[in-house]
């Protein structure tokens, strides 16, 4: 009966890898480098976007790393050493005892190709914290960073996993301290009912319009005259599904489209 029932329930976790793939492949040819108005030489990930409209991604984002993992019983054994030791693992070197988590990998790297593991701080040693078993992990191939995450939150004895986005964190920065004066509220996450509401938020900030996409293509320009917010909403109301970039003057705010 167990082997029934572990029977089925890899099975179940294979299938929703399966279609969570299936609805996340892109052609090499739509990947673009993601840039960002203001920001155009930090992206030390090379994170790509789907660039091409009409794509079931359209807009979102792409890299081969580095996602991170962290393990609840030190499943993946590794040494330690001095801080600028490279400790590279694969799924094989999961302890045998842990079937389920091994699988779980297995089928990872059948759906979204090789992979390995690098651990996050390799001089730490002390089992009684986290911090030694958590490890990034890099692929071979370009993959999609959200259909990656749904699959490795499908994994069990995971304490946590996601994908650590350097851009978007360094992209923040720069323009809260060095290059602009951002709005209080940052990222708006937008659909055709809400788009007078972020007009209404916005309605204070003067100065010329600027809307790019994701890609850092400037998309729209609207000189600050009085039918500039009206221009505005029309022009929001029709964006596709994606992440745009919104300058308003001295402020830049990030604006998510889901429609």
């Amino acid at each position: 009966m167990k082997k029934n029932i572990f029977i089925i329930v890899f099975a179940v976790t294979a299938l929703l890898f399966t279609q969570t793939m299936s609805t996340a492949m892109c052609a090499d040819s739509c990947l673009k480098l993601l840039q960002t108005p203001e920001a155009l030489d930090y992206n030390p990930d090379s994170v790509k976007a789907d660039s091409c409209i009409g794509s079931p991604t359209y807009g979102q984002f792409y890299a081969k790393g580095w996602f991170v993992v962290q393990f609840t019983y030190f499943e993946l054994p590794a040494p330690w050493g001095p801080e600028d030791t490279i400790i590279d693992r694969t799924w094989h070197d999961i302890d045998t005892q842990y079937a389920s988590v091994r699988n779980a990998f297995d089928t990872l790297e059948q759906t979204y190709g090789n992979f390995f593991f690098r651990k996050r701080q390799p001089e730490d040693r002390d089992t009684s914290n986290g911090r030694s078993s958590i490890f990034q992990l890099r692929f071979d191939r370009y993959v999609n960073i959200d259909s990656v995450n749904g699959a490795l939150k499908n994994i069990p004895l995971l304490q946590f996993s996601g994908y650590n986005m350097r851009i978007v964190i360094k992209v923040g920065v720069q323009f809260e301290r060095e290059k602009f004066n951002l709005n209080s509220k940052k990222r708006f996450i937008l659909s055709r009912f809400s788009a007078p509401h972020l007009l209404n938020s916005l309605k204070e900030l003067k100065g010329e319009c600027k809307l790019f996409n994701i890609l850092g293509n400037h998309l729209l320009s609207i000189d600050d005259t009085n039918s500039r917010d009206e221009i505005l909403l029309s022009s929001l109301i029709a964006l596709s599904n994606g992440s745009y970039i919104l300058q308003l003057g001295a402020s830049t705010i990030q604006i998510i489209v889901a429609n």
